[in-house]
């Protein structure tokens, strides 16, 4: 499920794309790390300059977005003179004529209704791309694909890793961590099991090594400590740590999302607020409030 690339008809394209971005961002980082003497690749560096640059790629669509908002937000006024002028008359008549009115004004300020909507749905496939990448980035980095594939050759000298790995992921509290472990079944592939290790904290590092007595495998703990090395960020926070339902530093990570996307809306809504709104308009307006609260929740 996650190792092995997306590879649906509208997803898979995109995720091989942002994948080979990714790539070329990790082996940057690299290059510039091993001359500034860092032994490891910090993949939170990554994720920032990946975001960075996907933004950069989609700010034309998203200035366009903006722009379109900003006129249908002027030129409200206008579109609701013509609408009262037809108000309570439901005959074909009226209708089409309210239509040809409403369209003339948008194309005399050259904006549609409909723009607004297709750049967003534009950028949704590579926001979903954007959210794959980075939740698999073994999959789209070879050297850490590698790397992994080593640590599985480790433990397979074990004849009962598969169980240990098994008991220690079934466990845990973490959705991604459980996920994995469904999809990785009783008869797993290399791949399958990657899957689910690139989701264990330290924590469960620690179990897993312990239990299947390698604790004095200099090699294997060497690689541990290098996959945890790579993901810490500020004051201590672990990227590859999901929250779960208990208290940790991870927390911080959603709970600043969704801070971020409610200020984000509220910002937007203001920007876009206008006195002479219709009833469909105030409806519309009424909803986005509705998101404003429980789309960050």
């Amino acid at each position: 499920m996650f190792l092995t690339v997306e590879d649906g008809m509208i997803l898979g394209p995109i995720c091989w794309l942002l994948g080979k971005i990714f790539n070329w961002i990790y082996m940057f980082v690299g290059f510039i790390g091993s001359h500034m003497g860092f032994t490891y690749v910090n993949l939170s560096v990554c994720v920032i300059l990946f975001t960075f640059v996907l933004r950069g790629a989609l700010f034309p669509l998203y200035f366009k977005q903006q722009r379109s908002s900003k006129i249908m937000s002027f030129i409200q006024p206008e579109i609701a003179k013509a609408t009262k002028k037809y108000k309570g008359k439901t005959d074909q008549d009226s209708v089409m004529k309210q239509q040809q009115e409403t369209q003339k004004i948008q194309k005399k300020y050259g904006v549609s209704m409909a723009s607004g909507c297709l750049t967003s749905l534009i950028q949704l496939p590579i926001f979903y791309g954007l959210y794959r990448v980075i939740q698999n980035i073994p999959a789209y980095v070879p050297s850490m694909t590698k790397t992994y594939g080593k640590i599985v050759e480790i433990l397979s000298t074990k004849t009962d890793y598969i169980k240990a790995i098994s008991d220690v992921a079934g466990a845990s509290k973490v959705s991604t961590v459980t996920m994995a472990l469904k999809q990785m079944g009783d008869n797993p592939t290399n791949n399958q099991i990657i899957d689910v290790l690139d989701k264990f904290s330290k924590s469960d590092w620690d179990t897993l090594i312990a239990n299947l007595d390698l604790s004095g495998n200099a090699t294997l703990t060497g690689y541990v400590d290098q996959f945890h090395s790579m993901n810490q960020f500020l004051f201590g926070l672990n990227i590859a740590d999901a929250p779960g339902w208990k208290l940790s530093i991870a927390l911080v990570v959603p709970i600043v999302s969704a801070l971020l996307q409610f200020l984000q809306t509220k910002i937007s809504m203001k920007s876009s607020q206008n006195n002479n709104m219709d009833s469909s308009q105030q409806t519309a307006n009424n909803m986005m409030k509705g998101m404003m609260y429980y789309m960050p929740i």
